[in-house]
């Protein structure tokens, strides 16, 4: 049961993270993408999105757990500060639906260089012939400065057989511009966790994202990406995973 609690948070915090309307961060396909999304909230206030990823097997803040190809379709809504969204999981080697994950959340301008996000993730996730759920709370503070230096807090709730705990995320990140509708992201995150599926607390490991986001219309974008992780602990596995990205906007 851990186990697949496991895989589903991964996907599920990657799609949580596709969520937080952040502002000028670049470097990662989910951060170019919010930095897109905030500008259309301010012009259309309302506005919807489809989000499909392929990828070829998943780590959950740093620890690997799937190792085979999942594929997820989301629906954004947007409103204002206010987002929420709905994803289905599929493990594609298996062809079954694993997960669903339901994500509400808010953002707001503290300052015209610092703003924070709150957000709170449901996922249903399956265990044999039965449904189970689990939840997570995340609270932030991104930055407009140099290098874009953010910071997320995040607790994961659950069942007695699956615990709970703590991780704290830092952030650094860098957009390149190539062309008007092609730019090279870069990002890198150093990661704190404290008994979340594992018995320890500490650094568990350092990683870095290369990203490159194209913009194919004005509301269709595709983004390859890879990601490199360096292990600081036993539960991190030095390596390399990657994935591309296809998002469209109505």
């Amino acid at each position: 049961m851990k186990k697949s609690l496991r895989n589903i948070l991964v996907v599920g915090t990657i799609g949580l993270a596709s969520l937080l309307p952040m502002k000028d961060l670049g470097a990662q396909q989910v951060i170019q993408e919010d930095t897109t999304k905030t500008e259309k909230i301010q012009k259309n206030k309302f506005n919807i999105g489809l989000k499909g990823d392929l990828i070829n097997k998943y780590r959950f803040w740093g620890m690997p757990f799937l190792d085979s190809p999942v594929y997820k379709q989301s629906l954004n809504v947007n409103y204002g500060n206010f987002s929420a969204s709905t994803t289905g999981q599929v493990d594609v080697k298996n062809l079954k639906l694993y997960a669903i994950v339901t994500y509400a959340g808010f953002s707001k301008s503290l300052s015209k260089k610092i703003s924070s996000h709150l957000g709170y993730t449901l996922f249903k996730f399956k265990t044999g012939e039965n449904w189970e759920n689990a939840f997570l709370v995340s609270v932030g503070l991104t930055t407009n400065l140099p290098l874009n230096p953010s910071i997320t807090y995040n607790r994961l709730f659950g069942k007695s057989s699956f615990g709970g705990g703590d991780y704290i995320e830092g952030g650094l990140s860098k957009d390149i511009p190539l062309t008007k509708s092609s730019s090279i992201n870069l990002s890198g995150k150093i990661g704190y966790n404290n008994k979340v599926l594992r018995d320890r607390t500490g650094f568990t490991h350092l990683e870095g994202c290369l990203n490159i986001p194209i913009k194919l219309s004005d509301k269709i974008n595709f983004s390859p990406y890879i990601n490199y992780f360096q292990s600081l602990s036993d539960v991190v596995k030095t390596g390399f995973n990657g994935g591309l990205s296809v998002s469209a906007r109505f």
